[in-house]
């Protein structure tokens, strides 16, 4: 009987541990002027944990981010119709790019074939190390969003205008 107890216990403490390593998604939001709402879920990943590689396609937390957007985007010339998409960065010295792709799924993998946008971010440093991944959508204008992402050093950034 108390090894059985023991046998428990020891099942319950390492399922508990295997679910904090791997944080809960996060979701970020902007909503533009006329009410649209565009959202990107991503899981946090620890910068201690998880190292950037350039030139290397970056899903943190192993994990695609998401983005849902009921309004149909503009980023740089392209456009983005309404929908759900996995995106994706490609960081490196000196521009980072970012990846809209339309494959989304819990068993997807990337695909380039099913790329919809790539496109350059801004990039910049920070004044202080970012610890884990931070990711905002900021409002910035009627019809403008601007996505940030800031990981160690790095600070990179895009906006998303409504069309």
């Amino acid at each position: 009987m108390a090894a059985r107890l023991c046998l428990t216990i020891s099942v319950l403490l390492l399922s508990q541990l295997a679910f904090a390593q791997k944080p809960d998604p996060l979701t970020t939001f902007c909503t533009f002027e006329d009410g649209k709402e565009i959202s990107i879920r991503y899981n946090p990943a620890i910068f201690a944990k998880e190292k950037l590689q350039f030139g290397k396609m970056w899903t943190p937390g192993g994990e695609p981010m998401l983005l849902f957007t009921p309004a149909d985007l503009a980023l740089e010339n392209a456009t983005l119709p309404a929908g759900a998409y996995s995106v994706y960065i490609i960081p490196d010295k000196k521009k980072w790019t970012l990846i809209i792709n339309k494959g989304v799924g819990a068993d997807n993998k990337y695909d380039q074939q099913k790329d919809v946008i790539r496109t350059s971010m801004d990039l910049g440093s920070l004044g202080e190390p970012a610890t884990e991944l931070q990711l905002t959508l900021a409002h910035i204008g009627p019809k403008v969003c601007n996505l940030r992402v800031y990981y160690g050093k790095d600070g990179a950034w895009t906006d998303f205008k409504e069309k």
